[in-house]
């Protein structure tokens, strides 16, 4: 007997034009795809419960294989985003690729206009809960970015970030075949 969740990542697909899933994937309960851009998914992804992927017309979203959307995550794009293979993220994490210009003027904040700034994120990723990246960011591959992090700007790749504004703390070495030092730290 097939649940919910298992029918409605079968009908997803043909629902949605602009929307691409290399199968297989899966599709929890609450969430919300609206794909007036292109949107695809990699194999085995899995949008958890209550994540929203919005992707306006004219923008990109692209999640690499192996990659799971966490619990009520937000990916949301005017221009592009672009997720790596393998990459984990919490629940919560916030990722868009354009914010609000604001200058003082008689126009009201609302209606100027969009700074639009793509995101890439690397390979072999781990975004803790409760992340935002916001526009502009490009995470290296194999990066940890710690709870709660604000990423407002590139991070290289293999390291480790954390705090607002997400700072690198530390590096991830090269696995020798060794549980030993497994982690670099400015504290070491």
């Amino acid at each position: 007997m097939f649940g919910i969740n298992t029918i409605r990542s079968k009908l997803v697909p043909y629902l949605y034009k602009n929307l691409k899933c290399e199968k297989p994937f899966w599709i929890g309960s609450d969430v919300v795809l609206y794909c007036k851009g292109k949107v695809s998914l990699g194999s085995n992804c899995v949008l958890s419960n209550h994540s929203r992927i919005i992707c306006y017309e004219g923008g990109e979203i692209s999640v690499g294989k192996n990659s799971p959307v966490g619990w009520g995550c937000l990916i949301a794009a005017h221009k592009r985003i672009i997720i790596g293979n393998d990459v984990l993220m919490g629940e919560l994490v916030s990722i868009r690729d354009h914010d609000h210009r604001f200058v003082y003027s008689k126009k009201p904040f609302r209606l100027q206009d969009n700074v639009l700034d793509p995101v890439v994120i690397g390979n072999n990723v781990w975004i803790a809960a409760k992340v935002t990246i916001t526009a502009g960011v490009v995470i290296g591959d194999n990066c940890v970015i710690g709870a709660n992090a604000v990423v407002t700007h590139s991070i290289p790749a293999n390291s480790i970030a954390t705090g607002i504004p997400a700072t690198v703390r530390g590096t991830i070495p090269e696995d020798k075949g060794s549980d030993d030092s497994l982690v670099k730290t400015d504290n070491s």
